[in-house]
């Protein structure tokens, strides 16, 4: 992530605001995990200072967590505080300052127990979200999960009239938030945001060769679902 995440602490007061329903899809990710053991590899595609990930993990011990994002000051961060999964093992961390298609085109094969995209691939345009799809798969041990929490457009909606929706939506709501902060962040999705509309993820996630998409959360701006890698 980069621009409005190169300083860490705007994005922080909307995480703990809850502004991007992080709280409610953090949750339903844990009920889809809780039926999952140890982990012993964990991707995070984009993983800021770790926020999402500890909610999403902390019923679970993780071996190896691998960080990766564009973020100096995020992964700082996240080196700062707790490791994500339970507390009594602490997870190795492995955090790189990268392209996450690079990364992932990188990795060891059937490697991962679980990729998580949160809040991270509507930042890449059409073309790379699907390279990002087609290079995760195949370093995803049989059965493992995808997890893809994003930024979403309805149906037939195009980006103007999201980013539009959305922008009221800041301006309105988002009451934490300075009159600076605001218009930096209004700033930042008009030039960085490119989300896909619901049909067009599964498609393209289903064609990267995952399976049984499970919508997690659907609620305004915002989604959640997990694919099954075969």
């Amino acid at each position: 992530m980069t621009g409005l995440f190169d300083q860490w602490h705007l994005y922080s007061v909307i995480v703990d605001r809850d502004y991007m329903q992080h709280r409610e899809i953090s949750s339903r990710v844990r009920a889809r995990l809780s039926s999952m053991g140890d982990l012993s590899t964990v991707v995070d595609l984009g993983c800021g200072d770790g926020t999402m990930a500890r909610e999403c993990l902390r019923d679970h011990r993780v071996e190896h967590y691998v960080g990766l994002d564009l973020s100096a000051d995020a992964l700082h961060r996240l080196r700062g505080r707790p490791a994500p999964g339970l507390g009594d093992r602490p997870a190795r961390l492995d955090l790189h300052q990268v392209d996450m298609i690079q990364a992932l085109q990188e990795m060891p094969r059937r490697s991962v127990d679980l990729v998580l995209a949160s809040f991270s691939l509507h930042h890449l345009d059409r073309a790379q979200k699907v390279d990002a799809l087609r290079q995760l798969v195949p370093v995803l041990k049989p059965g493992a999960l995808f997890l893809w929490t994003d930024s979403v457009r309805k149906s037939q909606e195009d980006r103007a009239a999201f980013l539009l929706s959305l922008e009221k939506e800041i301006r309105s709501h988002w009451l934490a938030l300075t009159a600076e902060e605001v218009e930096h962040t209004v700033r930042h999705i008009h030039e960085s945001d490119f989300p896909e509309d619901e049909p067009w993820m599964l498609a393209e996630t289903f064609a990267a060769g995952l399976s049984h998409g499970e919508r997690l959360h659907r609620e305004g701006h915002f989604g959640a679902w997990c694919f099954t890698a075969p």
